[in-house]
């Protein structure tokens, strides 16, 4: 177990665990551990993912949608988001009972 010190820490990484509250926290902190892999790679991408729904004058999916207004996302691009979303689920689901495994 971690002491307190370490688990004030927004993100701290104890042998084979990373843990934290903040995506983008967790994210750099295993792409830190994993850097030139795959999982590196695909962390970059979801991050940006993330931040493009997230942004208001982006996709304003997450946070920031004015709901007077509403967000509307065409339906080809709901489908390319839940289906980019779906594949690195996925993938970061397998990563993670392959480096539990091991």
């Amino acid at each position: 177990m971690a002491s307190s010190s370490v688990r004030d820490n927004p993100v701290y990484h104890v042998p084979d665990t990373v843990q934290g509250k903040y995506f983008n926290k967790i994210a750099a902190n295993l792409r830190s551990h994993h850097k030139g892999q795959t999982l590196d790679q695909v962390l970059t991408w979801v991050t940006t993912l993330h931040g493009y729904l997230s942004s208001p004058t982006g996709g304003g999916v997450r946070h920031g949608a004015d709901l007077k207004a509403g967000v509307a996302l065409r339906p080809n691009e709901a489908r390319l988001f839940c289906n980019l979303i779906r594949s690195y689920i996925t993938y970061l689901l397998t990563e993670h009972e392959r480096l539990s495994a091991s």
